[in-house]
């Protein structure tokens, strides 16, 4: 994915602010994540061990963006 797409699925304005907001969702929102998620179909439980996986898995996948977005490679 490269950094223009990414700023146009997530509606920001410039890179930077994409860089804010990702680094962000990595320190506070992605570890605040609980047992239990919406969606459009209602909610979604999950067990504390699914839940620590959904965290992790957030992290990875914000981490990558936000080595898109700094001009890195995306970490695998």
């Amino acid at each position: 994915m490269k950094g223009e797409t990414i700023l146009t699925a997530l509606g920001a304005g410039t890179i930077e602010e994409a860089v804010e907001e990702t680094r962000y969702a990595i320190e506070k929102q992605a570890n605040s994540i609980g047992t239990v998620l919406d969606t459009n179909y209602g909610y979604l439980r999950l067990t504390d061990d699914e839940s620590a996986e959904v965290q992790s898995l957030v992290r990875r996948l914000l981490e990558r963006r936000l080595a898109v977005l700094e001009g890195g490679q995306p970490h695998v």
